[in-house]
């Protein structure tokens, strides 16, 4: 896998530097890069708890591109497991990202996680 190994390592060490400032969209990314590496390694409960760590803090600072992603990666690491829920979640996120392109087609305002598309996230319709 090349130096993936080395790429989690840099991640960590990312989010650890990050981890001491005032929570942000750079952490939230950085949680959903350590989640999606740990999907990789089909290591579910690691890439579950860095996707929903991801997820929190991109919908406390309103980064929904970080909420869909984290979002498809747990589903998509749920899936591979062959649990329920994980095509709830690639569905939440498919309708999130769908409802942010529309919005954003059709508004000249950008969507924020207090827009409807958020709901999708604790799995209600929008």
């Amino acid at each position: 896998m090349g130096r993936t190994e080395e790429a989690i390592r840099a991640a960590h060490e990312a989010a650890s530097g990050l981890e001491g400032l005032p929570p942000g969209p750079h952490l939230g990314r950085v949680y959903d890069l350590i989640g999606g590496a740990n999907l990789l390694f089909e290591d579910r409960a690691e890439t579950e708890r860095w996707s929903r760590r991801a997820i929190d803090i991109a919908v406390a600072v309103g980064d929904r591109y970080t909420v869909v992603s984290a979002l498809s990666i747990l589903g998509g690491a749920n899936a591979l497991q062959r649990l329920p829920s994980g095509i709830g979640e690639l569905e939440r996120s498919l309708a999130m990202a769908m409802a942010w392109a529309k919005m954003a087609r059709t508004s000249s305002v950008a969507p924020t996680c207090s827009s409807p598309w958020a709901a999708v996230v604790h799995g209600r319709s929008i």
